[in-house]
């Protein structure tokens, strides 16, 4: 993504995954995020916290996050509406 290791910051909790197991946590970053279209879009500043995992996700948006852009999640139609 181009960004600068300034904008990183050391970060050692640990979080829960979806098994169980408790994962280290290195580092965070906040960066501005933008949901949706141009005109239609909303964008908020988000924390993002890496791990190393093994995964087939490249994000999860938590709770905090979805609420912040007002989002509404149909997992039984796969979709997210904000």
């Amino acid at each position: 993504m181009n960004l600068s290791e300034n904008l990183i910051v050391p970060y050692n909790e640990q979080i829960v995954c979806f098994s169980g197991e408790r994962v280290d946590t290195h580092d965070y970053l906040d960066l501005r995020t933008r949901i949706g279209s141009r005109r239609d879009g909303r964008e908020v500043r988000i924390r993002y916290i890496l791990v190393e995992a093994n995964t087939s996700y490249n994000i999860l948006l938590g709770r905090p996050c979805l609420n912040a852009f007002g989002a509404i999640v149909s997992t039984f139609h796969l979709t997210m509406r904000f």
